[in-house]
């Protein structure tokens, strides 16, 4: 999976998405606009208790509200706007809620196995990572500790059994992909942070880490060529520059946020604030995807919103 040091051969996508700043907040602020159709594939909420996926239209259907092909997670579950929080049906059930900016393993590889079969070129082609990961480009922003407490306070906690069993599992806490922001409250560019890690420091190689981005709206990507048919399988995981060992040990290692094939036939999306992946392709692509049992994929119209929460009542 080289890096492609020359962007220009993504500015065809940047060209299809709305600018940057115009207000209209479409998918096509992430995917480009000109496809035959578009699909949101939607990532499963993963139950606590057994690590079973737990479709949106099942939580949709537990909290007795509806379900929309642009839906929100927090409408349907009856909240405002929670930050990814996990969900607690009515029912008692504990789910864990899909991980933003993250195509689960299982999903990407029924999704890259359409994706292949829709594209002359399944061999090659191009995935774009955002350049924001922590530890991507320098050591800012990454690093692990672990949280612990004594036993004998247990005897003070008074809480469902569900949520010892979620602390314990999350006893070895990681920040991970979030940046480290420095600067000043002040309008403008705060001055450069001599402390700051040097690019290079980080997972990619100092030519990746320091060199040209492919500039979408609201996001910057560094560019890697591969075919989508090397994410089929759990291959491409030991190969992905963009992934240290700790990540290649995660259930769910860490995706690119774009993909497309050398053939333009497609661009796949998963941006690093949402929980789903919008395809644009052709009408037989998403027909495929929207068909598949195995996904819980919805066809979107072109210039579809994509709902903020609103809870109903």
């Amino acid at each position: 999976m080289p890096w492609i040091p020359d962007p220009a051969c993504g500015d065809w996508v940047r060209a299809g998405l709305d600018p940057e700043g115009d207000g209209r907040w479409t998918i096509h602020t992430v995917v480009p606009r000109g496809f035959e159709a578009y699909a949101r594939v939607l990532h499963p909420l993963r139950r606590e208790d057994d690590g079973a996926d737990v479709r949106w239209s099942q939580v949709a259907a537990a909290f007795g509200t509806s379900m929309s092909p642009t839906a929100d997670l927090d409408r349907l579950c009856r909240r405002p706007r929670s930050g990814n929080e996990d969900v607690v049906t009515p029912q008692g059930e504990a789910l864990k809620a899909p991980v933003e900016g993250l195509v689960p393993a299982d999903l990407l590889a029924v999704l890259a196995g359409h994706l292949a079969r829709h594209t002359s070129t399944p061999d090659r082609g191009v995935v774009g990572v955002w350049e924001g990961i922590g530890g991507l480009v320098s050591s800012a922003g990454r690093d692990s500790f672990v949280a612990w407490t004594p036993v004998w306070w247990l005897r003070w906690l008074v809480v469902p059994a569900w949520k010892l069993i979620r602390a314990a599992r999350r006893a070895v806490v990681e920040l991970r992909h979030r940046r480290r922001f420095r600067g000043n409250v002040e309008f403008g560019l705060a001055p450069p942070d001599p402390d700051a890690p040097a690019p290079g420091t980080g997972i990619l190689a100092a030519d990746a880490a320091a060199g040209p981005r492919l500039e979408l709206p609201y996001r910057s990507h560094i560019l890697f060529a591969v075919g989508i048919e090397r994410f089929t399988g759990p291959g491409w995981i030991e190969d992905a520059p963009w992934l240290d060992d700790l990540d290649r040990r995660q259930q769910d290692p860490r995706t690119p946020a774009v993909f497309w094939p050398e053939d333009r036939l497609w661009v796949a999306t998963n941006d690093v604030d949402d929980a789903w992946t919008l395809v644009g392709g052709s009408r037989a692509l998403v027909d495929a995807l929207v068909g598949d049992p195995a996904l819980e994929a919805l066809e979107l119209p072109a210039g579809a919103v994509i709902e903020h929460a609103a809870p109903e009542r």
